[in-house]
């Protein structure tokens, strides 16, 4: 999910690849596109909010501009469902993540195009994306996981920057992580494995160590997501739970409920002052002003399950977060 600075236009993308932007002052649907012709994946905006990527279980990656809502471009390339995209730091290019393990890196002027495309092991059971797409995350069936600079992809090569251990954390998750978030920067990670209990492990993978543990009343957690300044987490879990946690001091900030059911998507507002939460079940999404911490507007009428949510970024930082599991 990303916010604008006034918080106004969400975006939301569903199981049967209908796109809707709504108005959170008039709560109106102001757009609806309807070009995908399967599942919406995890969007993304540019970092001067001009362009909307679009990533489908249709194989495609669609642009749109943002101005008016109209269709850019159509890029062809994956050979399976593709999952995520996020705009580089540049602003011209974008790397995107599918089903078939390539991470393919598009250039978005002059004229949007595919520039080149890099294949992954069959042994990676999980991807990340960094929030401004300078940093894909692969995790590995043999509990590693390692970061890759996409600036070298663009080159059609690989650089690893680093690899870490899953198991050697002082209480290791032994399964596959599906759960992960990237802190804008790519220096941190979050992760969890759906059915552990509720634990998350925060990572500092520059210095490929583990910082902390996170554990409160969630058995199950479905969604984790970074603050724009990276200093808070917010987690989602059973009983439609969200769960704020102080990055640096691993301590929980507070915790609110809900008013929908199976919540399991969310993102903060660039400034921190909204959450955003997204249903699978129906058809719904609330937007929650956290220092009041009451829902500032719910969003209905969605044609399918909401499957992720954005929101429309008017200025030029935009916090992102993708993930997509195999």
């Amino acid at each position: 999910m990303l916010f604008s600075l006034d918080g106004k236009f969400p975006i939301g993308g569903d199981q049967l690849g209908v796109v809707s932007v709504f108005n959170l002052t008039t709560k109106q649907t102001v757009a609806r596109l309807t070009d995908a012709e399967s599942w919406v994946g995890l969007m993304a905006l540019s970092p001067d909010g001009k362009i909307l990527a679009v990533p489908s279980a249709d194989h495609r990656l669609r642009l749109y501009d943002s101005s008016n809502w109209q269709l850019i471009s159509v890029l062809k390339g994956h050979l399976d469902e593709v999952w995520a995209a996020s705009f580089m730091p540049n602003g011209r290019q974008i790397a995107s993540v599918g089903k078939d393990r390539l991470v393919k890196v598009w250039s978005t002027h002059p004229n949007p195009k595919e520039q080149t495309s890099v294949a992954f092991d069959a042994d990676v059971a999980f991807y990340a994306l960094s929030p401004v797409g300078e940093t894909v995350v692969t995790f590995h069936h043999d509990h590693t996981f390692r970061r890759w600079d996409t600036g070298t992809l663009s080159a059609g090569e690989k650089k690893l920057i680093g690899t870490a251990n899953s198991e050697l954390a002082t209480r290791p998750i032994r399964k596959i992580y599906n759960v992960a978030a990237v802190s804008p920067g790519g220096r941190f990670l979050a992760m969890a494995e759906a059915n552990a209990k509720g634990q998350i492990i925060l990572w500092d993978a520059g210095d490929r160590r583990e910082l902390h543990w996170l554990k409160g009343p969630i058995n199950k957690v479905s969604g984790i997501c970074f603050s724009h300044d990276g200093s808070v987490l917010a987690s989602i879990g059973d009983s439609d739970l969200i769960e704020l946690w102080d990055v640096a001091g691993a301590t929980n900030l507070t915790r609110f409920k809900s008013m929908m059911q199976n919540a399991a998507l969310s993102c903060f507002s660039a400034d921190g002052r909204f959450l955003g939460i997204a249903s699978r079940s129906d058809y719904s999404a609330e937007v929650w002003n956290l220092a009041e911490q009451k829902i500032a507007a719910r969003l209905l009428g969605m044609v399918a399950n909401l499957l992720q949510l954005r929101f429309r970024a008017m200025d030029d930082t935009l916090p992102r977060q993708v993930g997509t599991q195999l």
